[in-house]
């Protein structure tokens, strides 16, 4: 059989050659379906003090092939089991979970309930028996009361490392104790462990965790038990102890701990085994009493498994099975886990990073787990952590920010000054570009397959909020200011609730503080246009062949809310483009010149993606057009006399208008997802600054919330936007106490603040001087200043929804079906590509704490 065996020096390697493993007594023979990864199994492969040939790995699930002798529970053949076993046991080289058949003991065994998957099952082995001899067992934990025997007034408990796969278990079984868990985790993760339980949670990064967690418990905390067992981990646990006698700390690795004063006690799961085994140099001995624990712990643990009162932590699934095993040892090694694979949209955002936060919940209720968070990050963060300056894009924008407000981001002189700042964008929830949406798998599992239009309503707040656990891991202590226009104004606003001591100024440009009635209606439009495509298939499409003309005339409807009349009547009028060059949204150029034996089919069918492969034959009551060079007279009623043609041709029924239509909606079916497109308009329909802000009794709801913000506010409006209009931009900043309203002068519509990027740049400028002086002020990275200015203005914006190019010229060139990101022009703006100022962060954020990489 296949197994995964240590080999010198330190390696684990993959054989086919095993035997079956011997069946002993009380222990089951089980054919594995799936394998967990925990620390434990590439620190004993790497420890250099196991002997080759021993199998690997302790967590496991599978069926019962054969029950061994003496064994008391009952277990048949064909039942479903998980549980744990020792790996990297050089005392029973057999005994080890990454093998194709292993031997499991019995009293560390359970049948799996219904309410699990064998993944999920999989996950159990190491945590529940660390739990059970951490927190309860008699002699050897914290000795506290059983799930089956709960104490009725609660007692503070506090886990440190609740995160991690351990200490999530133990936040949910101390819970079912009846005692009140306190935790430390990354903020990150905050919305996890209070989702499991956890009544308070403390940044353990925080230099006064430990006292703050005794002020809070009012120097009441009588245990605490420490699943991350580092020395820093053991000195919060000591200040956060009560100073009065009686404090007991648990651990499961064994460090130093700082205080005489305080029980102490470390446990070590393969104790559990019941049998004799040596490690580190250790024997260790006298186990049966810890074997009698464990059988009836699983017990227990196995009923509230089975009553959805303990969930298991969330996982990652990868494939390959044992193959994948040696690839996941050197994953967990090195501390990461690997992220969610790429979708076809974001492989167009080049350089950005993927943050992976392991449990997110919607304002819905809706728990997320394994949840891709994208991002890029331009200049240096300060010391401090207080110089970001967070930027937030629009409806169909992604976090290049390069890409669609490139000429604002660069040096000095121009406002996104990566020389001052620590500019950052993230992607929103719903997004295609690499945010989980309808593309990305469900909770990061391949195997789960994409949500599609399973993807659960998200909404502003919920973007901040997901954003905020990033820039927190990232260390951003304070964000200088926030910047967003139109949905990227949404965001902006709900930054600012936060509070003033965390964003310092805000930049809300052409957006809204509720969303109106006519975009909403907008919204509707543009959604129906989609639903209407026969290949959107209530939304369960392929990308292969997705309902490319219903996201087409959606782009086109809302094309016409982006600019405004003036702009349409100026830069196109009545043109008439050159008739070969005519598009349809699924990119086919129509026949230059219909027949006339059906001229009116084309014409009639003209810009419609029409499913026959030729021209239907005219009927014989059709009427027949004239002859295109036959001369006519035309009378005009309103004055005397004819006018003679010496050439007849029909009324122009396709106009430079209608062309520059058709190709933005081909080319933003190249680039974007229907589901997607759904999804991030019903969040826009969502945003209401004052939901739950303001009393529902209040006859201006609005203004209420409005006041709540503290921070001095730039807000810019454009007086000939039809969208988000000027009289909403006013109404803001009347709303804000500490506000300044500027007006974007241009004709344009809703697009000028992707437009204008002279008065854009300006009016940042001068507001983040008036009220960020002491970053202002200080000299650029390399001594030197430059005059106020925007960068390089490029041909076109690939992520934004405005076209910089002269859009007039649209219609003369064809897109390109296959989108190259290489083959469209990106922002060229000093300062905008300095990676080499990336060494404070890793390339990506590798949440390590998820217990489980399954392989199966």
């Amino acid at each position: 059989m296949k197994a995964v065996v240590t080999k010198s020096p330190n390696q684990a390697v993959l054989v086919s050659d095993r035997p079956l493993p011997k069946l002993r007594d009380g222990y089951i023979l089980v054919k594995t379906t799936a394998v967990a990864l925990n620390p434990t199994d590439w620190k004993g492969v790497n420890s250099g003090k196991v002997d080759d040939g021993t199998v690997v790995g302790v967590d496991y699930a599978g069926i019962v092939e054969e029950v061994g002798p003496n064994v008391s529970k009952p277990f048949q053949k064909g039942d479903h089991v998980a549980g744990f076993v020792h790996g990297c046991n050089s005392s029973q080289p057999e005994d080890g979970a990454f093998a194709e058949y292993i031997v499991a003991k019995e009293n560390m065994s359970i049948t799996v309930p219904d309410s699990l998957t064998t993944e999920q099952a999989s996950t159990l082995g190491c945590g529940v028996s660390t739990v059970g001899q951490g927190l309860y067992e008699p002699g050897y934990g914290l000795e506290l009361a059983l799930p089956s025997a709960p104490i009725k007034t609660p007692e503070p408990l506090l886990i440190y490392g609740g995160s991690t796969a351990t200490g999530t278990l133990g936040i949910q079984f101390a819970k079912a104790s009846g005692y009140s868990v306190i935790t430390t985790c990354s903020p990150k993760n905050f919305e996890l462990v209070k989702g499991l339980g956890a009544v308070e949670v403390f940044d353990y990064n925080d230099p006064e965790c430990g006292k703050k967690i005794r002020e809070y418990t009012k120097n009441g905390l009588k245990y605490a038990w420490d699943c991350v067992a580092t020395p820093d981990a053991a000195r919060i646990c000591a200040e956060a102890l009560t100073s009065e006698p009686g404090a007991r700390y648990g651990t499961i690795l064994g460090p130093k701990f700082p205080r005489d004063d305080v029980t102490y006690t470390a446990t070590l799961a393969y104790c559990g085994i019941g049998e004799d085994f040596g490690k580190g140099g250790r024997s260790f001995t006298d186990n049966q009493k810890h074997a009698d624990f464990q059988a009836k712990w699983w017990d227990v643990a196995r009923t509230l498994l089975a009553a959805g009162r303990v969930r298991t932590h969330p996982v990652s699934v990868r494939p390959n099975g044992l193959e994948g095993v040696i690839e996941g040892l050197t994953i967990m090694k090195e501390e990461r886990v690997a992220s969610q694979p790429e979708n076809p949209f974001s492989q167009l955002i080049t350089n950005q990073e993927i943050a992976i936060v392991p449990s997110f919940t919607l304002e819905s209720g809706v728990t997320l787990y394994n949840v891709p968070v994208a991002y890029t990050t331009r200049g240096k963060l300060s010391p401090k952590g207080d110089n970001a300056l967070v930027i937030c894009h629009a409806l169909s924008g992604s976090a290049d920010v390069a890409d669609w407000w490139g000429p604002l981001l660069g040096g000095p002189g121009q406002a996104f000054d990566v020389t001052r700042f620590f500019v950052i964008c993230l992607n929103s929830l719903g997004s295609p570009y690499g945010s989980a949406s309808a593309v990305t798998d469900k909770d990061g599992d391949p195997s789960k397959g994409r949500y599609g239009p399973e993807f659960p309503l998200s909404t502003i707040r919920d973007d901040v909020r997901i954003h905020r656990l990033v820039l927190d891991d990232l260390g951003v202590k304070q964000i200088a200011a926030v910047v967003g226009g139109s949905m990227g104004g949404m965001l902006t606003l709900e930054y600012a609730y936060f509070g003033k001591d965390y964003v310092r100024a805000i930049v809300p440009i052409a957006t809204s503080a509720r969303h109106s009635a006519w975009c909403i209606s907008w919204g509707e439009a543009q959604r129906q246009s989609i639903y209407s495509d026969p290949k959107y298939e209530d939304g369960y499409y392929t990308f292969d062949d997705p309902p490319a003309t219903g996201l087409g005339a959606a782009r086109m409807s809302a094309l016409l809310t982006y600019r405004s009349r003036n702009s349409f009547e100026s830069r196109f009028g009545r043109n008439v483009p050159d008739p070969s060059k005519r598009q349809n949204i699924n990119g086919a150029i129509k026949p230059p010149s219909p027949s006339l034996s059906n001229e009116h089919w084309v014409v009639h069918n003209d810009g419609h993606k029409s499913t026959r492969s030729s021209q239907p034959p005219s009927q014989s009551n059709s009427p027949t057009p004239a002859e295109n060079n036959a001369e006519i007279e035309f009378t005009d009623p309103q004055f005397h006399g004819a006018t003679t043609f010496t050439k007849r041709v029909r009324p122009t029924t396709y106009f430079s208008a209608q062309s520059y239509l058709r190709y933005q909606g081909e080319k933003f079916v190249t680039r974007f997802d229907s589901n997607c497109y759904i999804a991030i308009t019903r969040k826009l329909d969502t945003h209401d600054i004052s939901r739950y802000r303001a009393s529902p009794d209040s006859a201006s709801p609005v203004r209420d919330a409005l006041a709540q913000i503290q921070q001095p506010a730039l807000v810019m409006g454009i007086e000939s936007d039809g969208l988000f209009t000027f009289e909403e931009q006013k109404e803001i900043a009347a709303g804000i106490s500490d506000s300044r309203l500027k007006t974007i002068d241009s004709p344009e519509g809703h697009d000028a603040f992707l437009l204008q990027f002279e008065q854009v740049n300006r009016y940042i400028l001068e507001f983040f001087r008036e009220v960020l002086p002491d970053i202002m002020s200080t000299p650029d990275v390399e001594g030197s200043s430059g005059p106020d200015g925007v960068g390089q203005i490029t041909k076109n914006s690939t992520f934004g929804e405005a076209e910089v190019e002269d859009i007039t010229a649209c219609f003369y060139r064809k897109a390109s079906a296959s989108f190259n990101k290489s083959q469209d022009s990106v922002w060229d703006a000093p300062g905008a590509d300095n990676r080499e100022e990336h060494d404070f962060i890793s390339s990506k954020i590798w949440i390590s704490t998820i217990g489980g990489i399954i392989f199966n």
